[in-house]
């Protein structure tokens, strides 16, 4: 992944990911909220499954003044093909999905 700064004061900054690690897997998920969970599903946490190994990560809300934070999640997986999801949503309901 890239990611592009901008500051207050100053031009823009692009760090590139030049380091060659494009060869593993990764999984990206945008959760989107329905019934009572908000849209954005601000607050949801997802687990993931690999290789016996446990990552977790949760949505949150960052915007601010000229700035937007990425709602999607993104996991290395490195060499595993597959992973079990768990996604908590905010309203405490919870979803299994997997293998993916």
């Amino acid at each position: 992944m890239d990611i592009i700064v901008n500051e207050l004061d100053g031009a823009p900054t692009l760090l590139r990911n030049d380091g060659g690690n494009q060869a593993g897997n990764w999984l990206s998920l945008k959760l989107v909220g329905a019934g009572k969970s908000n849209r954005n599903a601000v607050g949801a946490r997802a687990k993931l499954v690999v290789n016996g190994m446990t990552m977790v990560d949760e949505v949150h809300a960052g915007d601010s003044y000229l700035s937007h934070s990425d709602r999607r999640l993104h996991f290395g997986l490195g060499d595993a093909p597959t992973a079990e999801i768990a996604i908590r949503g905010p309203n405490g309901a919870m979803e299994r999905v997997g293998p993916v």
